[in-house]
């Protein structure tokens, strides 16, 4: 009966009005489908800008936009308050530089330059910054051009800061210890033929550890409970004489009650060898708020000083490198001419483990873990043979006679530290070496303090490809724990499954140079948006190209889309001439999305992944690599389980 009402002359009519109103129908309920499905992605999409806010802000980093042609700043809030100032106090980009350190202020602007220039493709800076108060503190800055007009010329860069301050801090208090151990040396090295001439050493030594520029160094002689002056050195005005401490302030020094006496600007430092008082340094407006450090440093050169002047010039170097080092927190080693350890002191034992027995006779070798274990922490085997080679060429050297520089040594326990290491040669009158001192200092608490900074740079960095797709955060976790698992079941180094864990979660940060109308559509790509998404690894590659630590960043990003069968892109590489960085991370990232439930597709289960695995080895993936992921597949699968999202 329905199709009766077809039938006549009105029916082609009636017939094309019912299909318009069904077809209209069907739309309105893809519109709304659609609606829905972005809301729930803009709520997922504003609980991750929460989340990812509240990660930066424990870590003191934050992102940053610059537009440009009017200079015009979007900061993260979160930096201006860091600062002590209002979010308003940072909204265009000569408010920022305004509160730059002078000495800062031209390399930030040159740095900016060369971006803009197109001289460099990141900009990347450490400078100081004025907070409200006045004080400085350091950040580092990393940045991008993200945006070009129709002539390509740079309208938006965009990027991240960090909050380095306590690193800078660690870093100088380091440089300041080192400085401090250069004049020891200095004074231990030096040769000569006077009393006095040795006194005026250590006094120019002492006002340039004190930072003063006027001072008094006496040597006293006590006989019979008698005090008489001996020597007198003076680095006082025409017009101020050196002055004589009151016998109040003698004897109060002399009983040994206090270290130290600050009276009128001047600043007395009683002088004791073997328990008994033997001169007196007195510094003129000394800086009082950092006393206790330079006092301990002082207190070692005077001593040395004196330990000099008391004993006979054959036992100078053994009997003074003895006494001026064995009780200082430094740890100290001492070799003969031929390496050989002949002594060291309680700290050098607590550093490296060992008793004394153990290192005396002994070439300092022990403490080097070998080639191996540097080349498993991400050092060439060219690096380590350059390093020591380096190292002995500048120490023979009579124009250089030292080295500094950072060692990976190992304990007694077999525990690895980082160190960095003065090392002297100790030379005789005649300029012929007689010994070798050296002074490592533990820097391994700076060094894990770094790797985990640049660990939160990196995932930073990362995570700004998640806020352009429709990634999830837990998808970047699951690839980096599927590439680190691949890598070591390679037999890869230790450092290199590290940085497969760190970095292939960053495979595809090219995509915040791809327009959102291609990364969010919910259908089939045309050809044109495909080759257009396909631009993502050479935008990725063009972020981070110029870091040398983030070279194997630059190989995934670059190669992960490359095939075995060399038909992939952005180059058609075949075989093992793509790395093997990028080899594993196509394997990682292919399965996670597999198993992954997107708009256009369903999850699919860990069978059906793998299976699809298996299929495309020799073809997408190394046949090598898809054997090592058969072997780990229960884990793979567990990974997966575990950080479902």
């Amino acid at each position: 009966m329905v199709s009766n009402l077809f039938e006549g002359s009105s029916s082609s009519t009636i017939r094309s009005a019912f299909i318009n109103i069904s077809e209209q129908t069907e739309a309105e309920r893809k519109a709304k489908d659609l609606l829905e499905l972005l809301k729930e992605k803009n709520f997922q999409l504003q609980e991750f800008q929460t989340r990812l806010d509240t990660a930066l802000t424990i870590g003191k980093i934050f992102w940053w936009s610059l537009e440009v042609p009017t200079g015009r700043l979007h900061a993260h809030p979160k930096k201006a308050e860091n600062l002590g100032f209002s979010p308003e106090h940072f909204t265009h980009y000569s408010h920022f530089t305004n509160l730059l350190h002078p000495e800062d202020a031209d390399p930030v602007f040159q740095e900016m330059r060369f971006l803009l220039n197109g001289q460099k493709h990141n900009y990347s800076i450490e400078y100081r910054i004025r907070d409200i108060n006045g004080k400085y503190r350091w950040y580092y800055d990393f940045g991008t051009i993200t945006k070009r007009d129709e002539l390509q010329k740079p309208t938006v860069v965009q990027g991240v800061t960090m909050d380095i301050t306590h690193r800078k801090e660690i870093e100088l208090e380091l440089q300041q210890q080192l400085g401090n151990l250069r004049s020891i040396i200095a004074l231990l090295k030096q040769e000569f033929v006077s009393e006095e001439e040795l006194l005026n050493f250590t006094m120019n030594e002492a006002l340039k550890l004190s930072q003063c520029e006027r001072g008094c160094l006496y040597s006293y002689i006590i006989d019979h409970d008698t005090l008489s002056l001996r020597t007198v050195v003076c680095r006082m005005e025409e017009s101020f004489p050196c002055p004589s401490p009151t016998r109040e302030i003698l004897n109060d020094l002399i009983s040994g009650q206090q270290p130290y006496i600050f009276n009128d600007n001047l600043l007395y430092i009683p002088i004791f060898y073997q328990a008994k008082f033997v001169g007196l340094l007195i510094l003129k407006n000394p800086d009082a708020s950092h006393l206790e450090g330079v006092l301990l440093q002082l207190n070692i050169i005077l001593r040395t000083t004196w330990e000099r002047l008391e004993k006979h010039r054959a036992d100078i170097l053994k009997e003074t490198y003895y006494h001026a080092l064995k009780d200082i927190h430094q740890p100290v080693v001492i070799t003969d001419k031929q390496g050989i350890i002949t002594d060291v002191n309680d700290a050098f034992l607590r550093m490296y483990e060992y008793e004394r027995n153990e290192v005396l006779g002994q070439n300092p070798r022990i403490l080097n873990p070998g080639k191996d274990v540097y080349k498993n922490l991400g050092y060439s085997e060219e690096h380590y043979r350059k390093l020591f080679q380096e190292m002995w060429a500048s120490i023979l050297d009579p124009a250089r006679g030292q080295w500094q520089g950072i060692l990976i040594n190992k304990k007694k326990s077999g525990t690895l530290v980082w160190a960095q290491t003065y090392i002297s040669a100790i030379r005789d009158s005649s300029g012929k070496i007689q010994h070798f001192i050296g002074l490592p200092v533990d820097i391994s608490t700076l060094k894990e303090s770094e790797y985990r900074s640049k660990i939160d740079l990196y995932r930073t960095i990362a995570r700004l490809s998640e806020l352009r797709d429709n990634e999830t955060g837990n998808h970047m976790r699951r690839v980096g724990i599927y590439a680190r698992l691949l890598a070591k079941g390679l037999g890869m180094p230790e450092k290199f499954c590290e940085e497969m864990e760190l970095f292939a979660p960053m495979h595809d940060i090219g995509k915040v140079g791809i327009s959102d109308t291609i990364l969010l559509v919910n259908r089939s790509l045309t050809q044109e948006e495909y080759e257009e998404i396909k631009k993502h690894t050479l935008l990725g590659y063009t972020i981070v190209r110029d870091k040398e630590e983030l070279r194997t960043a630059a190989d995934i990003i670059l190669y992960h889309h490359e095939r075995w069968d060399g038909k992939g892109y952005p180059y058609g590489l075949k075989g093992e001439t793509i790395p093997l960085s990028a080899r594993i991370t196509a394997i990682a990232d292919v399965y996670d999305a597999l198993r992954s439930k997107r708009p256009y597709k369903e999850e699919w289960s860990h069978e059906q992944g793998s299976r699809e695995i298996i299929k495309n080895s020799g073809q997408a993936f190394d046949p090598k690599i898809v054997q090592v992921f058969l072997q780990l597949a229960k884990q793979f699968d567990e990974v997966y389980t575990k950080l479902k999202d």
